[in-house]
């Protein structure tokens, strides 16, 4: 893995993304948490509502009971996966990939534990030939999109686990999404991930200037949160896009800053946001594809866990949409996750672009809930039923953990939006 580069895209000036060498993090003391923080923004430890009928449970009532305390950037989060109908009925009829024969697999054990590191492969019947295949990340899940990946419909599947034995079921399609739970007898103990990879593609245009200094100041926070599950070496790398209005940089829409383990690349993603500044964007939609397109060129170890974070507020141009899906695709198919964070003032078509990114890469919509000061004016709550009501800083180091973990961690919410049970309604 090479040193941190930048790499100047489709233009060539001005957007300068800093780069410093500085020490690695130090680990923090083992065990899970609500994220106190070490350093950044406050991180409230406020107990939301769970099932009691006394809370709040609106998303405006909601709202004002978090306003009572010192949050930081709220934020909720959703997963389109755990509750593919809702998906299906407010987004599924626009999506621009077909998803609706989706095959979510789950390896595990017996008594349920995901299995890692599991090999499953699909062999087409009628040839036979393999036609698709995966590793299982901590969580155990892998998904077949049949339509986009030219999957038939007489189907054999075969997982091994580590240190197992093939173990092979048969599997017809008929066109409906299924979750297909894959058993295997025995694996052997996989050891809890000691490193992990994370990208942040951030939008720079002019309405992000609140995100991104919020990325800034508490980015090395985060990270050294993460370390409450042992010492973790996080890699960092950033891609900053923008549209093409944006006369003052030239015309200057991307920029990468690579993956690298020769220095502290938390420090250097910190900096390199410190130095961005938010211009252009008149317009709503942005060039969203460029950002998801740059994904495939980071330098990715497939040794470690994989995430990225989508930090916008804007879908991409109409005529740019399926492109940037198909990066998105790409992204899946890689095994890499993506956590979409919606900024303030994203709006309904954000919303429905996003949410479409983090269901195909098995990511989770994050959404920032405007507070006072931040935006509220222009904020419109997402059509999502229910969700927990937690400081921005935590949903990220949430969405970390359970790419380690293999599994969301519940921690004390600020405030609940309905009645949301471990992440669905």
């Amino acid at each position: 893995m090479k040193v941190p580069t930048m790499r100047s895209l489709l233009a060539t000036a001005a957007l300068t993304l800093l780069a410093a060498a500085c020490g690695s993090l130090d680990s923090a003391a083992e065990g899970t948490g609500d994220y106190g923080g070490s350093g950044g923004d406050e991180v409230p430890t406020t107990t939301g509502g769970g099932g009691n009928p006394n809370v709040p449970r609106s998303p405006d009532d909601a709202m004002a009971a978090a306003q009572n305390t010192d949050t930081g950037f709220l934020a909720g989060d959703w997963d389109d996966n755990k509750n593919f109908d809702w998906f299906l009925d407010q987004v599924g009829g626009g999506a621009l990939l077909t998803v609706t024969d989706r095959v979510l697999f789950q390896v595990q054990l017996p008594e349920g534990a995901p299995v890692g590191g599991a090999w499953v492969t699909v062999t087409d019947q009628d040839t036979p030939t393999q036609i698709w295949s995966a590793v299982t990340p901590a969580d155990g899940r892998v998904m077949m999109l049949p339509k986009e990946d030219m999957i038939g419909t007489n189907l054999v599947v075969e997982v091994t686990a580590p240190g197992g034995m093939p173990v092979t079921q048969n599997l017809e399609l008929d066109g409906n999404p299924r979750s297909v739970t894959l058993e295997v007898p025995t694996a052997a103990p996989v050891a809890l991930p000691t490193a992990i990879q994370v990208a942040l593609v951030v939008d720079a245009t002019g309405s992000m200037t609140d995100e991104i200094d919020y990325l800034a100041r508490n980015l090395e926070a985060m990270m050294a949160d993460v370390q409450t599950l042992g010492a973790i070496d996080v890699d960092m790398a950033l891609i900053a896009y923008r549209d093409s209005d944006a006369p003052e940089l030239m015309q200057q829409e991307l920029e990468i800053l690579d993956f690298g383990s020769e220095m502290n690349s938390v420090a250097n993603v910190r900096q390199a946001l410190g130095s961005l500044v938010a211009v252009g964007g008149g317009d709503y939609p942005e060039k969203l594809d460029l950002g998801l397109g740059a994904i495939k060129q980071l330098s990715w170890d497939p040794e470690v866990p994989r995430v990225v974070f989508v930090v916008g507020d804007a879908p991409p141009h109409p005529d740019d949409e399926e492109a940037a899906l198909r990066s998105v695709d790409d992204a899946r198919r890689d095994g890499i996750r993506i956590y979409p964070v919606a900024a303030t003032g994203s709006g309904l078509a954000a919303e429905m672009f996003l949410r479409q990114v983090g269901q195909v890469a098995l990511g989770r919509y994050i959404f920032h809930q405007a507070t006072d000061g931040q935006g509220a004016g222009d904020f419109a709550h997402p059509r999502i039923p229910c969700y927990e009501i937690l400081t921005l800083h935590q949903q990220m180091v949430r969405a970390i953990h359970a790419e380690i973990l293999g599994k969301r961690e519940e921690i004390p919410s600020i405030s609940d939006v309905g009645y949301p049970v471990n992440g669905m309604c």
